[in-house]
């Protein structure tokens, strides 16, 4: 999320990913206290922290002076230089998230949105807004609908996002409009019911996929198919986190494909396949259940 939005830029010259960057900005927020470590990969790396009640208000605090983010609770607060707010939290339902923009239509350097809403409609309502910037959008939603949500084609009109994560019980699937999302870099959902069109092996800039345990399982060969059987047509050096792999669909020649991946996540995985990885592929950072 801290590359999507430019917060960590590699300088021209530099050798290392943004990945490894941002890497070691989170391990120097550790070192210095500021952040604290809840829990680790098996390799050693962090997998999720937390902060400190107090230092969490501070900055938010200071984020609100700075005009660095905000965090709306309904839709009668009032932001300051509304205009130039460029990320926006939403703890609320979706009319209060629509009045704020109805009243607030010309935020035109939002960057950032975060939506945790009970709303099923809140997908087809974001696209008739004017996000020409963002570059990251999370969705959270803690209910399950029995029905399925609807996400329109016109997700494929924010141009510049970047970051997508999607997450909660969301019984969906997504639109191939996301192929036409050049920037992309990064999807996310990995903890929602979400389906993955076939049409994401064209997201040429595509470095991120977390991918459903469960929805792949129970869709097999179309949901991971971009990434199993039609792997030739995948450019090289991009996808660097690829989870979950079907181990039925696990192919070795993948791996050969993805020269530039960092982390492999594999479901119900055999002796079999590891030796295939291990000779495969020789790097530190494999994760594979």
């Amino acid at each position: 999320m801290w590359i999507a939005e430019k917060l960590i830029i590699v300088n021209s010259g530099n050798m290392r990913e943004a990945e490894s960057l941002a890497d070691d900005v989170l391990n120097d927020l550790v070192s210095r206290n500021l952040i604290q470590v809840a829990k680790r990969t098996y390799d050693g790396r962090i997998s999720s922290c937390r902060i400190h009640d107090l230092l969490h208000s501070l900055c938010v605090d200071l984020a609100k002076e700075s005009n660095f983010f905000h965090t709306v609770h309904n839709a009668f607060g009032y932001l300051s230089n509304v205009a130039r707010v460029q990320r926006i939290t939403f703890y609320s339902d979706y009319n209060a998230m629509n009045e704020f923009f109805r009243s607030n239509p010309k935020l035109e350097k939002l960057c950032a949105l975060f939506c945790f809403t009970k709303d099923p409609c809140i997908f087809s309502q974001l696209v008739h807004f004017d996000f020409k910037l963002l570059q990251v959008l999370v969705v959270v939603m803690p209910r399950k609908y029995n029905d399925r949500i609807i996400i329109p084609n016109k997700i494929g009109n924010m141009s510049c996002l970047r970051f997508l994560r999607l997450k909660g019980d969301i019984d969906a699937k997504l639109s191939n409009s996301i192929v036409k999302l050049k920037c992309l870099e990064t999807i996310d959902i990995e903890k929602s019911g979400i389906e993955l069109p076939c049409g994401v092996k064209e997201s040429k800039q595509l470095r991120h996929l977390r991918y459903g345990r469960s929805r792949q399982a129970s869709n097999g060969w179309c949901s991971i198919s971009p990434f199993s059987r039609n792997i030739f047509s995948l450019p090289p050096n991009n996808v660097q986190t690829l989870m979950w792999l079907d181990d039925t669909l696990f192919e070795p020649r993948l791996l050969h494909r993805l020269i530039n991946l960092r982390k492999l996540g594999i479901e119900k995985i055999f002796d079999s396949i590891v030796k295939i990885i291990r000779v495969v592929y020789d790097y530190e950072k494999i994760k594979y259940y």
